[in-house]
């Protein structure tokens, strides 16, 4: 196989490319072979060249991965332990280099650094991204990035109690409601915000306010206990911004109804 579309043989002169492949060590898997699992030294630089390979994370969800790709590339050319169990779910036909060999000609070492370099600067860039606050002004369609200053905010904190079966459904696998014994409620914090004055920042003028209702639940993990947020909603009475499960109207004193959206 000789595929320069794929990173790093793209940089390669068609010279280079072709000793390169003249190197390497062809290898057939069987479905369900291991190629190598999650913790290995990376000695070997792998090359899917037909088939289909399943990555599968001690953390995560499986991948399929499909021919032709370098297999876990950030971590064969980074020098680093595997990141995860690679497998083939079907037969397929891999090319296989010593990792000593491979890095030792000065253009594949080149181009496999660059690569390695972009992909971590597309993550990076891409955290960034996800992890930067937001606000969006509908008036002239635009989004600013924080950090964020809320002056004169105000938050209410409001000891409430709720049925079992309600609060229960909203919780993830692994976390289990705590109650105090001999109660047939749950225990709810509500933490009531109201931010008459928030802005950017970096614009002082891009002011903006609003109200906020935060649901608390006890919950215990393990051996361990604390708090699990079901939902966020920007004002009372309306539905969850993120993962929304509860609808509340928490704006007047007394019982309020509290069911989990479906």
């Amino acid at each position: 196989m000789n595929s320069p579309e794929l990173p790093i043989l793209a940089e390669l002169s068609a010279e280079v490319r072709s000793a390169l492949f003249s190197s390497a060590q062809q290898t057939t898997q069987a479905p369900g072979e291991v190629l190598f699992y999650e913790g290995d030294a990376p000695a070997q630089v792998w090359l899917l060249e037909t088939g289909h390979v399943q990555r599968s994370p001690a953390d995560g969800p499986p991948e399929t991965i499909m021919a032709p790709a370098w297999l876990d590339p950030a971590s064969t050319f980074g020098g680093l332990p595997h990141s995860a169990k690679f497998s083939a779910l079907a037969a397929c036909r891999c090319l296989t280099w010593s990792a000593e060999g491979f890095f030792r000609v000065p253009e594949v070492a080149v181009a496999a650094r660059r690569n390695l370099a972009e992909q971590w600067s597309a993550t990076q860039a891409r955290l960034t991204e996800l992890a930067a606050p937001l606000h969006y002004q509908a008036g002239n369609a635009q989004l600013h990035p924080g950090p964020f200053l809320f002056e004169s905010a105000r938050v209410i904190f409001a000891f409430c109690e709720v049925a079992p079966e309600a609060a229960a459904a909203t919780l993830p696998p692994g976390l289990r409601l705590l109650q105090r014994p001999l109660r047939q409620t749950a225990p709810l914090l509500l933490a009531l915000a109201h931010f008459p004055l928030a802005f950017p920042e970096a614009q002082p003028a891009a002011r903006f306010r609003y109200t906020e209702t935060t649901y608390f639940l006890p919950v215990q993990h393990g051996l361990g206990w604390g708090l699990f947020v079901p939902a966020i909603t920007p004002r009372p009475g309306s539905r969850s911004c993120w993962g929304g499960r509860f609808t509340a109207s928490p704006s007047a004193w007394g019982k309020q109804p509290l069911t989990p959206i479906r």
